[in-house]
């Protein structure tokens, strides 16, 4: 056994930099959801709860392109005599790579370039491997962010790997423990999450598995009750998440098709094994040569996932973005503590909740292969059964679950210095200790920290000049009790506004406010002003919010950044005012107006004014920031289309031409990246 750095060259395009600007957590804390009249009641229960977007105290990582080059990723190595697990620190640990070593055989998809897209929380995500998603719904805060490795040994001096880090958002800590002792060919984790505080914290996880997607690929796991995503009832209320009940391998949606076979949906979809009845619940693909991919777990996370992008052109077009090459497919696999994920959970307050997750490869017999599904599952299971049997979770879970506060005997990949400051938090305030078995060194505190260290020290904040942004924001109310104690509090304008993002991503949004305007009367600010529009704009009073965002733009003059640039734009669109939009866009400089999220902004108003070559440009290039499920270029392509064949025809342009485009023509697969047509 033996675990090393390594390195990973591949093509890629490595995310440099973040917005700066604070992205507010949205006013509805709960996503409106749907389902099609045949949930049961308790499936009702908790069905979107705190699944509203929340970004704070972290900031969007969305600065990335598609032009990719040869580029080297640090990795992490853990392998034994049959398996060979390769992780990357810097994003979100992601295990990259599980090879059997005896067959050369690769158990997940593993994804050849390192392509983010906007699929994440905070934007950028990337596909393939194995993704641990915490804290809140969606690809996780840190899935592009380092994690800490280190070393540690069990009582008879074996060595194992431990991934871990402080969660900011929901103030807490985890990590996850892994083991491959020589001889096993499973890759067992160990997961254990902390919850110290002495509040109740809504918690999501939901461990994200990527496969090859191949001819006659078959998902089985060990229920026959899903809850599904309704496509026909989506359509009908214009894509919005909608849900149903009903039993594999037949949905009443999908007519008489077997839907354990993913390559047979035309569209995205997802389904979710209610599997809450098992005690060390299971999920498996099966390829058509008899090879089987298996996860099971303890039964902390009972429910199991299938996702798949589709075999529709949109489907396609996602696959080509992510993995930049048109033979390759990858379906998910996934696994959470919730119904669905658009279902919500709470931790209570000062609480330990771990469990233990497996991951192994089998092969079947193609004689025991079986068309019907039930009698095939039956087969999958004691293949399940044989790999990692149901004493074996439980008895390895438990071994696991007694290292879970070993320290580490090395600390092997550094990630945020933020654990380092609670640290230090704890320690002025006479508070617990943090938890046993986690180290986060002093030298790891950074740029980040460094205001919120000097706050600690001095009891007030540095001052920023100018329009200089913070390095980091805070929005842990711990901290609200600093800030309104610190001595320049009533001067220091950075300090105020910091306080007054704090009130305002916590609710309390009259006080960030007022917080806001008093920052103003020191030291106009483009930060403040913009704060108090986005406001204006959560709250739809979109002529009192151009008023103050203006105040920003002005302040900032020719010093405009991409971000205050996109959001000026967004609301001069959303007031109808696109001539100024446009005199604005073409006012930035080149470099800005090159960007592609800026482009896609003004295509309607460039197909307004005629601005062909301007759209020829936009439709033709690589998009790299489309975010799931935005048909907005899609739609803006349809009525050019409709616009250039009417002038061509001498004929009319209206909806009846445009519906006809649209069920005749087909756009670029450089912009058409629809889930659902």
């Amino acid at each position: 056994m033996s675990i090393y750095k390594d390195k990973l060259y591949i093509q890629g395009n490595i995310p440099i930099g973040e917005n700066p600007l604070p992205m507010f957590r949205d006013m509805v804390k709960n996503r409106p959801v749907v389902e099609n009249g045949t949930f049961k009641e308790e499936h009702k229960i908790k069905f979107g709860y705190e699944t509203g977007r929340r970004v704070l105290p972290y900031r969007m990582q969305e600065r990335y392109t598609r032009d990719r080059r040869l580029v080297d990723i640090d990795t992490i190595v853990f392998e034994n005599d049959k398996l060979k697990a390769t992780f990357l620190p810097a994003y979100g640990g992601r295990l990259y790579s599980l090879e059997n070593k005896s067959t050369g055989k690769e158990l997940l998809y593993k994804n050849n370039i390192f392509q983010p897209a906007n699929l994440a929380i905070r934007d950028a995500w990337f596909s393939g491997g194995i993704e641990w998603n915490i804290a809140q719904y969606g690809h996780t805060f840190s899935t592009c962010s380092p994690m800490f490795f280190a070393i540690c040994e069990d009582d008879d001096g074996n060595e194992f790997l431990r991934m871990y880090e402080y969660e900011r958002c929901k103030s807490i800590f985890w990590n996850i423990d892994f083991h491959l002792p020589e001889g096993r060919d499973v890759l067992s984790a160990y997961v254990r999450i902390v919850n110290d505080n002495n509040h109740t914290i809504p918690m999501y996880w939901w461990t994200n598995i990527a496969v090859e997607e191949k001819r006659d690929i078959r998902v089985f796991s060990g229920s026959n009750d899903i809850i599904y995503q309704d496509v026909e009832t989506m359509k009908k209320i214009n894509n919005q998440h909608a849900y149903g009940y009903g039993q594999m391998p037949h949905i009443y949606s999908f007519g008489d098709m077997d839907v354990s076979y993913p390559e047979k949906f035309k569209t995205s979809i997802e389904y979710f094994f209610q599997n809450e009845n098992d005690d060390t619940p299971w999920e498996a693909v099966k390829y058509n040569n008899g090879d089987i991919f298996i996860e099971r777990s303890s039964n902390r996370i009972h429910y199991k996932k299938m996702f798949c992008w589709g075999t529709h052109k949109g489907g396609k077009s996602w696959q080509h973005l992510l993995s930049a090459n048109d033979t390759d497919a990858y379906l998910e696999l996934q696994s959470g503590m919730a119904n669905t994920q658009e279902h919500g959970i709470d931790m209570p307050p000062n609480t330990v909740w771990d469990f233990a997750e497996f991951f192994s490869s089998t092969n079947m017999k193609v004689d025991n292969m079986r068309d019907d599904w039930k009698l095939e599952k039956e087969e999958i299971y004691k293949c399940v059964e044989n790999k990692i049997n149901s004493s074996d979770v439980n008895e390895y879970y438990e071994e696991m679950k007694k290292l879970a506060e070993h320290a580490p005997k090395k600390i092997i990949y550094h990630g945020s210095g933020w654990g380092a400051l609670e640290i230090e938090r704890r320690k002025k305030y006479n508070q617990q200790d943090i938890p046993k078995g986690l180290i986060f060194p002093k030298e790891t505190l950074s740029e980040e920290q460094d205001d919120w260290f000097h706050l600690l020290s001095y009891n007030m904040m540095p001052k920023i000049k100018g329009s200089e942004l913070p390095a980091s924001w805070m929005v842990d109310k711990k901290w609200q009790y600093i800030l309104e104690k610190s001595t320049d509090i009533e001067t220091n304008v950075m300090s105020i506004i910091h306080l007054g993002n704090i009130y305002y991503e916590n609710g309390e949004r009259k006080k960030a406010i007022d917080m806001w305007e008093k920052s103003i009367k020191l030291t106009p600010t483009a930060l403040a002003y913009r704060n108090i529009a986005y406001y204006y704009i959560q709250v739809k009073k979109l002529d009192i919010a151009f008023l103050y965002m203006k105040k920003a733009i002005d302040i900032l003059d020719d010093d405009i950044e991409l971000s205050y640039a996109k959001e000026y734009l967004e609301l001069l669109i959303e007031c109808n005012k696109d001539e100024s939009a446009w005199k604005f866009y073409k006012s930035l400089a080149k470099e800005l107006q090159d960007n592609d999220r800026l482009q896609i902004l003004m295509c309607d108003i460039a197909l307004n004014k005629r601005e062909l070559e301007f759209l020829d440009e936009v439709f033709s290039k690589e998009i790299s920031s489309l975010r799931e499920g935005d048909t907005k270029i899609v739609d803006t392509w349809y009525k050019f289309k409709a616009m250039m064949i009417a002038e061509e025809n001498n004929v009319k342009y209206d909806e009846d031409l445009l519906n006809e485009i649209k069920s005749t023509i087909n756009p670029p697969q450089t912009i058409d990246f629809r889930q659902f047509m």
